[in-house]
């Protein structure tokens, strides 16, 4: 009897009695060598919004929306139109583009104590939580990510760092920032901060959007 088999319960082998069947299914392995990864760390208070500002741009219509308030002349800075390439037909390319980068995402819940403020001895902290102000919170925070698989293949010289990969995960986070980061950020407009990871070609970052003071 072959190993395999014995991981094989009765109703399994019963199922795959056929004998144009195999018993398990084949996977053809596929690698990407290049992959930017993004992730979101929000509040969990404010997940509701920012579902909500994330899933409206997989949908084609809301999609075009979005693109046409970026507005060519900053979206061919992200996007360089091909030739003398209409203004549809480049919208329908990069509505197709942005539908082959992001087809979805995960959401994990952290639990965390933050610091509010500076840094107090255990005695002001007695004194501050009893004048009703918080010194150390207990939040729980959205985790929301994204994996982006790049297209480009490692160069045939056997270079460290292809530079097409460099420019193809340019045009990835620039896109990322202009259709989710700035959707994320117009839904969570509360928040005085808004985070989100990087690590891609282009190095491991942090982003932070801090709220603009308006000065009377």
């Amino acid at each position: 009897m072959l190993p395999e088999f014995r991981r094989v319960t009765l109703e399994q082998f019963i199922e795959q009695s056929s004998q144009r069947r195999a018993p398990f299914a084949n996977f053809a392995p596929d690698t990407n060598h290049y992959v930017s990864i993004y992730e979101f760390l929000l509040p969990l208070t404010r997940e509701k919004e920012l579902r909500a500002a994330l899933d409206d741009l997989f949908y084609e219509d809301t999609l075009s929306q979005r693109l046409q308030e970026i507005g060519l002349d900053r979206l061919t800075q992200v996007v360089p139109r091909m030739g003398d390439e209409a203004d549809d037909e480049y919208e329908t390319r990069v509505v197709v583009r942005v539908a082959d980068l992001f087809g979805g995402y995960s959401i994990g819940h952290v639990n965390g104590r933050f610091r509010i403020g500076n840094l107090q001895t255990r005695a002001e902290a007695i004194q501050t939580h009893d004048a009703g102000r918080p010194y150390l919170v207990d939040e729980t925070t959205a985790a929301v990510k994204f994996i982006v698989p790049l297209a480009t293949q490692p160069s045939p010289a056997g270079l460290a760092l292809d530079e097409v990969a460099l420019q193809e995960a340019g045009e990835v986070r620039d896109l990322f920032q202009e259709l989710f980061v700035k959707a994320v950020i117009r839904a969570v407009g509360g928040e005085e901060e808004v985070w989100f990871l990087e690590d891609s070609p282009l190095g491991r970052k942090l982003h932070r959007f801090r709220r603009q003071r308006q000065v009377p």
